[in-house]
């Protein structure tokens, strides 16, 4: 058996080695949009688990959560993407690394059999349970990334929204996400640009 620490990339077969993930919750109300509305050239497919053995695991409430009361979407689109997360040279700077942004998935928790139409009024009380999780999972995609690689990529990539005036002076910041931000679509599809 290797070393726990070890960070494995993709290999020669394309079976996926490490990786890490990133959580985003947030609230939700769904509307039913009209056809003019839709603007956005994002893709996302319903996502299916028929996995008998996985729903078992679980207490049958937190599988009802889960697979019964939850919409699972996944995002059409993967690409690779290289940050500056590497040991640091001499001329300033880190060494690049490579990486692969998985499929992103989109969990609706609650979601409705129906959603409400787009026109109706809000009735202004929030429901506490429609909240979501947008998973996004970013494959190493090299043999040479390191566990350090990976943990300053975690830290620098977590900004990306831009939290704050001035994080993008943050050092190290703009070497790890400048490639992923030219790349991915929803940072380039209409309204949905990235601030940076």
């Amino acid at each position: 058996m290797g070393n726990p620490l070890t960070i494995l990339g993709v290999d020669a077969a394309g079976v996926q080695g490490s990786f890490t993930r990133f959580v985003l919750p947030f609230s939700y109300d769904a509307r039913r949009l009209s056809g003019d509305d839709h603007r956005s050239s994002l893709i996302w497919e319903r996502r299916t688990d028929d996995d008998l053995e996985r729903r078992r695991y679980l207490t049958p409430e937190t599988a009802a959560v889960l697979h019964d009361r939850a919409l699972w979407l996944e995002l059409a689109a993967e690409f690779p993407f290289t940050a500056e997360t590497g040991p640091k040279k001499a001329a300033g700077g880190r060494e690049t690394r490579s990486f692969k942004r998985l499929r992103p998935k989109l969990v609706l928790f609650e979601w409705p059999a129906e959603p409400q139409n787009g026109d109706a009024a809000p009735s202004g009380d929030r429901d506490l349970l429609k909240t979501g999780f947008l998973l996004l999972d970013i494959a190493v995609a090299d043999s040479s990334t390191t566990l350090d690689d990976l943990l300053f990529f975690n830290e620098m990539f977590r900004y990306w929204l831009s939290p704050w005036v001035g994080h993008d002076t943050k050092s190290g910041y703009l070497g790890v996400v400048k490639d992923y931000l030219a790349k991915a679509p929803e940072c380039n599809a209409e309204g949905l640009t990235g601030s940076s």
